[in-house]
C-alpha cells in the first residue's frame, strides 16, 4: 500500500499595522514603514490544521510567519529563510516621494519584470523554492509550511509539477490551510 504524503501551506496571519496615510511618502519613510510592518504583531485567526496530521512545520523566519506557526502548530517548528518573502530594496540615491499605493504597485511590477527593486529575481525565487522542496520531500513526511503570498503561489506551482494534487489559488488567503497530496 502506497503512503500518501501531505503538504499543507498557510499564508501568515494578517499583520496588525495600518497602511500609511494617503499622500506622498519618501523612500526613507517607506523604508521605516516596511521595518515597522516586518516587526508588527499579527491578527490571530482561527485555523484548523488537525495537529495530528503533521510531522513537522517549516516557517519563514520573518516575525509574522513565526507568530502564525506558533499559534497553529505545537510540535517542532523549523524557521528558515528559504520561505522568506522577497523584500523590496529601498535604497534610492534621490529621495523620491510617491503615494504608498504607487510604491506597492512598483514593487509588484518589479517582480513581474524581474527588476532590481526586490532582493532577488523571480528565477532566483523559483530556484530557492525548488531547492527547499528537494530537501524536505526526501524525508517523505507530512509537512506544514507557513510563508508569504508570492512564495506560496510559487510553492503551489512547483508542488503541482511534482505530482501533488490540491486547490488552486491566485492569492492565498491569510490563515487558510491549502492541502496538497501525493
Amino acid at each position: 500500500m502506497k503512503t500518501i504524503m501531505k503538504i499543507g501551506i498557510i499564508r501568515h496571519f494578517p499583520v496588525d499595522i495600518k497602511q500609511p496615510e494617503i499622500g506622498a511618502m519618501s523612500s526613507q519613510s517607506l523604508k521605516q514603514w516596511y521595518s515597522s510592518f516586518s516587526n508588527s504583531d499579527v491578527k490571530q485567526l482561527s485555523v484548523h490544521t488537525n495537529e495530528s496530521d503533521w510531522d513537522k512545520c517549516y516557517a519563514s523566519d520573518l516575525k509574522r510567519a513565526k507568530l502564525t506557526a506558533k499559534a497553529i502548530f505545537y510540535g517542532e517548528i523549523i524557521y528558515t529563510d528559504k520561505l522568506r518573502e522577497m523584500t523590496p530594496k529601498i535604497d534610492f540615491k534621490q529621495d523620491i516621494k510617491l503615494p504608498f499605493l504607487v510604491w506597492m504597485f512598483f514593487s509588484k511590477l518589479s517582480f513581474l519584470a524581474t527588476h532590481h527593486f526586490l532582493s532577488e529575481s523571480k528565477s532566483e525565487l523559483k530556484q530557492r523554492i525548488r531547492d527547499f522542496l528537494d530537501s524536505i520531500l526526501t524525508e517523505n513526511r507530512n509537512v506544514l509550511l507557513v510563508s508569504h503570498a508570492v512564495v506560496l503561489k510559487n510553492l503551489r506551482i512547483e508542488l503541482k509539477k511534482r505530482g501533488f494534487v490540491g486547490p488552486y489559488f491566485s492569492i492565498p488567503k491569510h490563515g487558510k490551510l491549502y492541502l496538497y497530496k501525493k
